[in-house]
């Protein structure tokens, strides 16, 4: 008989929980863009939920600022003032600034010399005009995000090697803000 078990749980998220995700990743990569209506009974539909776990989603988006809540009129995915994207994009640069100090820091001197390396190679381009746009691809995409970093697994900024930043919130921020732009 094996030695005394201990009780584990297993943490199950809850339905709202996981609607929030759903809806979060539709507006950030566009399918739902700024202004749209969310229709209460087809995304119940599509999620296989009823409206009671809809609705408690609605209100934590609505505290994150992604959709917008009218008495007796529904919900719909936020349009964002230029005045505010100037804003969030001043707080993200502030923030990126500082998780990048930290990571600076905290690495050691091998990953240091990659990330000199890397900079060093994208100023020579720079300098030489040698910058690849790709036309039509204003958006940023989560496949054009894969795609990238398949190609360059090193480069991001959160990808530092030995540096052990903590968990990226600018990122978050900035992945969010991108997708409600670009919609």
């Amino acid at each position: 008989m094996p030695a005394k078990a201990t009780s584990r749980r297993i943490s199950r998220k809850p339905l709202y929980a996981e609607v929030v995700e759903g809806i979060r990743e539709m507006i950030i990569g566009g399918r739902l863009t700024p202004g749209a209506r969310l229709v209460e009974s087809e995304l119940c539909e599509m999620f296989g939920i009823s409206r009671t776990p809809f609705r408690e989603a609605l209100k934590l988006l609505e505290s994150e600022g992604l959709v917008v809540l009218k008495p007796n009129r529904g919900a719909t995915v936020s349009v964002m003032t230029e005045q505010e994207i100037t804003d969030l994009f001043e707080l993200v640069a502030s923030l990126e600034r500082s998780a990048v100090e930290l990571a600076v820091q905290r690495m050691d001197d091998k990953a240091l010399a990659k990330l000199r390396k890397q900079h060093d190679r994208m100023m020579k381009l720079h300098a030489a005009h040698k910058r690849r746009v790709l036309p039509g691809r204003l958006r940023n995409s989560s496949a054009d995000r894969g795609r990238h970093r398949q190609r360059r697994p090193d480069y991001h900024p959160r990808r530092f090697h030995g540096a052990h930043p903590p968990r990226s919130l600018p990122g978050t921020v900035f992945a969010i803000t991108l997708g409600r732009i670009n919609a």
